[in-house]
């Protein structure tokens, strides 16, 4: 009997790993560890990094030269991960790195620090909204499609 096996569906159920990044931020802030906190810091970054580079320099031109069904199969089996995966990792990495920075005594509202912080957020605001409504513009037509 041949079986065509359906592709996941997202559901939290199938991504509790998300809680180990998580957790370790968590226990990094509560202890005050300062060296557990870089290093969570540090291997989300390159985690968050390196997916992102993967993608687009990788999986992207790859799926480009396949067939419709092939990036529609990939597609649909690669989203319930990367929906849980990106933003954690990306939460993560900036709630590692506020702290770091606080630690470190880089938040300050003293001028020219402050100027420097405004410039920051405006970018990481505009970029959020941005990526945002993206994502789930992209989302929501992936599966309306469907």
């Amino acid at each position: 009997m041949n079986l065509i096996e359906q592709p996941p569906k997202i559901s939290v159920r199938d991504n509790v790993w998300v809680g180990i990044p998580i957790g370790a931020v968590i226990v990094a802030i509560i202890t005050a560890n300062f060296i557990l906190l870089n290093y969570v810091h540090v291997f989300s970054s390159i985690l968050w990094t390196g997916t992102d580079i993967f993608m687009a320099f990788l999986l992207g031109p790859v799926l480009r030269k396949v067939s419709l069904s092939t990036r529609r199969e990939v597609t649909f089996w690669l989203m319930p991960k990367m929906v849980f995966y990106m933003p954690t990792v990306s939460a993560v990495t900036t709630t590692a790195g506020y702290f770091l920075a606080l630690r470190l005594g880089f938040i300050s509202l003293h001028p020219p620090i402050v100027y420097w912080m405004l410039a920051v957020l405006v970018i990481v605001i505009t970029m959020f909204i941005q990526g945002g409504w993206a994502f789930s513009y992209r989302q929501t037509f992936a599966y309306i499609l469907n």
